[in-house]
């Protein structure tokens, strides 16, 4: 998980450079969050996952919008929501989730 999902911060992170570089030309970039998505890669994977189409969809109507940044489906939407609240306690829930015992600072 922790290479996956820092993959995808990643992409978030590119979306907003190439978006800066590329804004005096007019170029509009969005940046989807997604969630559990319903593909071969996360058939192991227990819980919801929402339908590739719908997140499709999901991305398309927030281009069309002209936002920045799209939560694809609910499991973003929550995660960004509880992360902006509270990040020290999101990230001990998600050790919790992770059966991560505890999160120590370097030094």
């Amino acid at each position: 998980m922790g290479g996956y999902s820092t993959s995808k911060a990643a992409a978030h992170f590119l979306s907003v450079i190439t978006r800066a570089e590329l804004a005096p030309q007019g170029t509009h970039v969005t940046s989807l969050v997604l969630g559990s998505v319903d593909t071969r890669m996360a058939a192991h994977v227990e819980g919801n996952k929402e339908n590739p189409r719908d997140i499709a969809a999901a991305g398309l109507d927030g281009v069309e919008a002209g936002l920045l940044t799209v939560a694809t489906d609910k499991m973003a939407d929550d995660s960004i929501a509880a992360h902006r609240a509270d990040p020290e306690r999101f990230e001990r829930q998600l050790a919790k989730l992770l059966h991560v015992t505890t999160l120590r600072a370097p030094g």
